[in-house]
């Protein structure tokens, strides 16, 4: 007696739709692992801008009291860019203590451009810090950051 065996390909039925199935299947894990990354390079990116503009702002008003004569007498320092009023230098001319409002108040047109950007500057003898402070959105809310530049005039 002859015994048959069945051919091959009919004993593997299915097997070719189970390797296109797990095959598929670590694909969308690894696109899932790569729009993860992506969103993290997003966050990081947005976190680095602002950590920039906040150095950018700083450098401008360091560069705008180095040009002005009242920063010495420590005219710009200030807690808070709250209490600034505004003022209009493009147009008239100014003294130094009219110019030191004018910088002030075009600072913190700038630092509005931060989420809650704020600024503060304090002065020691010829010693200059400046802060700049805003807001970092996250996941779990917004994260206070600070920026600080310290130097001599």
């Amino acid at each position: 007696m002859l015994i048959r065996s069945r051919p091959a390909a009919s004993r593997q039925r299915g097997v070719t739709l189970i390797e296109i199935l797990t095959a598929l299947a670590v694909l969308t894990i690894g696109l899932l692992g790569l729009a993860g990354l992506q969103a993290i390079g997003l966050r990081s990116q947005h976190s680095a801008y602002l950590k920039t503009q906040a150095a950018l702002a700083a450098q401008d008003i360091l560069e705008r009291m180095r040009a002005n004569s009242a920063a010495l007498a420590g005219g710009y320092a200030i807690d808070s860019l709250a209490s600034v009023a505004p003022a209009d230098c493009e147009t008239a001319s100014c003294t130094p203590t009219q110019m030191q409002s004018f910088d002030l108040w075009e600072w913190k047109k700038v630092l509005a451009r931060l989420p809650g950007g704020d600024g503060a500057i304090s002065i020691n003898d010829n010693q200059v810090t400046i802060t700049v402070h805003w807001l970092e959105h996250c996941r779990e809310g917004a994260t206070p950051m600070a920026f600080s530049v310290h130097t001599q005039l």
